[in-house]
């Protein structure tokens, strides 16, 4: 049984909505040891997700991180 707040039992409401998590995404059966195409370095983004934002900048998706800014002439 559920608490409020305060420590106090509160019973349960019907208004209540059960929430259910997210469903996985399917996962690419072409997928071995985390890469779809090992020789085109296509990584499996469910397996290596850290990956993806390497992916989005090959794409074009995402701006390079630089450390320097452009100047002025």
């Amino acid at each position: 049984m559920p608490h409020d707040r305060f420590g106090e039992r509160v019973e349960p409401e019907e208004t209540d909505a059960l929430v259910l998590p997210f469903p996985e995404p399917p996962h690419d059966e072409r997928c071995v040891d985390g890469w779809i195409d090992r020789d085109a370095a296509v990584p499996c983004l469910h397996c290596k997700p850290h990956l993806a934002r390497i992916v989005r900048r090959r794409r074009g998706r995402s701006p390079p991180t630089s450390s320097r800014t452009p100047t002025k002439s």
